[in-house]
């Protein structure tokens, strides 16, 4: 049975609010395909970002937690982000356009389409908007397997019929690159990606695997909850978003297709 703890711990707040602030984002032509995750699956390949909107944020950024508590009961999450339960999850066998509900039967690459349903619970430290980010790749797959696509498109005529619960709209969320300079000073510097979002919002993309599920089910990613973050002037169009600010610990927690973990027992 799949198992995976916390990837990402809380950094101390700075003292004081975050700014309200406009973004502006661009729907870029000559986006990257695909985003890869870096040989760690810690944050994502830089060469693969180009041409996203792009902000920084550094060791005074408030990490806080975003998770599936259906995935992790033990951990506290300040946001609850569901969505990747079986039958929610539309997985897609190369040139299907057919959902499956699990990896189980596919042989060989695969998609996914997810949409994301997301709650806050921590309200006093999550004011809305606030930033979603997706991080880390959890350790069932390498990270060459896994890309998140920055131009997703889903199969004419696509069938969800087996899928009670998966709630798709056609149309997909815009990803933010966000730079995290907490150790630059040490050579370092992670990109993540992410979404600014509201509570009782949602964010739809789709993401693409390499290889076979088999046994392993899908893929499990890790998420946080910042402050909104800006984009460069120079790289971004205007995007009403507000105030946002953050004060206490927190802890990264995973999302994945939950009911698949019985696939190994």
């Amino acid at each position: 049975m799949q198992s995976m703890n916390t990837a990402q711990s809380g950094r101390a707040a700075a003292p004081g609010a975050f700014l309200a602030a406009i973004l502006f984002l661009l729907v870029l032509p000559g986006t990257a395909a695909a985003v890869s995750f870096d040989s760690d699956g810690k944050g994502f390949d830089p060469a693969t970002l180009g041409g996203l909107p792009y902000a920084s944020i550094d060791g005074f950024t408030k990490f806080l937690g975003a998770g599936d508590p259906a995935v992790d009961s033990e951990n506290s999450f300040d946001v609850q982000v569901t969505g990747y339960a079986e039958g929610s999850t539309c997985f897609l066998a190369g040139g299907s356009n057919q959902c499956q509900a699990n990896v189980a039967n596919i042989e060989g690459p695969y998609s996914a389409l997810v949409t994301l349903q997301i709650n806050v619970v921590n309200t006093t430290d999550i004011p809305s908007p606030f930033t979603l980010i997706l991080n880390t790749l959890g350790s069932s797959y390498a990270p060459s397997e896994v890309s998140i696509n920055l131009n997703p498109t889903a199969p004419a005529g696509l069938d969800t019929s087996v899928l009670t619960g998966f709630d798709f709209d056609g149309s997909f969320s815009k990803f933010v690159r966000i730079q995290d300079l907490a150790k630059e000073d040490m050579g370092i510097v992670n990109d993540y990606i992410g979404w600014t979002v509201v509570d009782g919002g949602s964010v739809t993309f789709r993401f693409d695997v390499s290889t076979s599920g088999g046994m392993r089910g899908s893929p499990e990613f890790f998420m946080n909850a910042i402050p909104v973050v800006v984009p460069e002037p120079g790289t971004a169009l205007l995007l009403g978003l507000g105030l946002a600010g953050l004060a206490a610990a927190g802890r990264g927690g995973p999302i994945q297709n939950a009911l698949e973990d019985d696939l190994e027992s």
